[in-house]
């Protein structure tokens, strides 16, 4: 018979978690709340922690935020470029390539993601950024 079925039997109150029986009557709580314990900290250290991905508004792939440039656009209508992901505004992203850079350009994506005309100064400066 199992464990289970003689404490039933008994009459006992059993707890099952994580494959540990838990029964408030035994000796080795302790050892059963370390097993607990135990488990529960292998299962947080196989956790993959999530990586931010974005959009690049020219070639529409997805990459990881770090591996982009992001170009923000604040209250006042500002644009400029953010090198520390952190502006508060509008923000649009682009890959550090030289053909995202020109589809950017053809595509007129950029005035398309932040619905204004934006100021060649801007692209002058994402150029020099991606060189």
């Amino acid at each position: 018979m199992s464990n289970k079925t003689q404490q039933e039997k008994k009459g006992q109150k059993v707890v099952v978690i994580s494959n540990a029986v838990k029964n408030p009557d035994e000796q080795n709580k302790k050892a059963n709340l370390q097993e607990i314990e135990e488990n529960i900290s292998i299962c947080k250290k196989t956790e993959k922690l999530k990586v931010p991905l974005r959009m690049c508004i020219a070639c529409r792939c997805m990459k990881e935020k770090q591996e982009l440039i992001r170009i923000v656009k604040n209250k006042d209508s500002k644009i400029s470029i953010d090198p520390t992901f952190k502006a508060s505004g509008r923000g649009a992203y682009v890959c550090k390539t030289k053909e995202c850079f020109e589809k950017l350009v053809k595509s007129k994506a950029i005035n398309r993601s932040f619905k204004c005309q934006v100021n060649p100064e801007i692209l002058e400066n994402l150029k020099e950024c991606i060189k």
